[in-house]
């Protein structure tokens, strides 16, 4: 993960709290400036609380971790609240595919918020 950090020239770094223990041993050594961390049942409201203290406390999937983010709902909320400003594409530009396995693109398909955010975020 610290390479692909680095090699990125990213900014803003959006993962799931399953990474966050990961990324916190390595945050010291990348240009990251901003986190937003996703739990599993973060947009599940009473359901997604259950089941994340579930993943948390008795199944131990998710390591304890303790550094600044920003939760990926609140971030949502301070995307709402900009506006869209369409940007001005032309055959100069350059478009970036990202080449992954298919479960790997069927689960993004499932988490198109994570789109809607990274969209607002990066390209504005």
């Amino acid at each position: 993960m610290e390479a692909q950090l680095k090699d990125s020239g990213a900014s803003v770094f959006v993962m799931m709290e399953n990474f966050a223990s990961i990324y916190e041993r390595i945050q010291s050594q990348t240009s990251i400036q901003q986190v937003i961390v996703s739990s599993p049942g973060e947009l599940m409201g009473f359901k997604g609380s259950l089941i994340n203290w579930v993943a948390r406390r008795m199944k131990k999937v998710i390591p304890p971790w303790d550094f600044p983010h920003i939760k990926f709902k609140d971030a949502l909320q301070i995307g709402v609240r900009k506006a869209f400003k369409q940007p001005q594409i032309g055959l100069d530009d350059i478009a970036y595919l990202c080449n992954m396995p298919a479960a790997q693109r069927e689960f993004l398909k499932a988490q198109s918020c994570y789109n809607i955010i990274s969209y607002r975020m990066f390209c504005k």
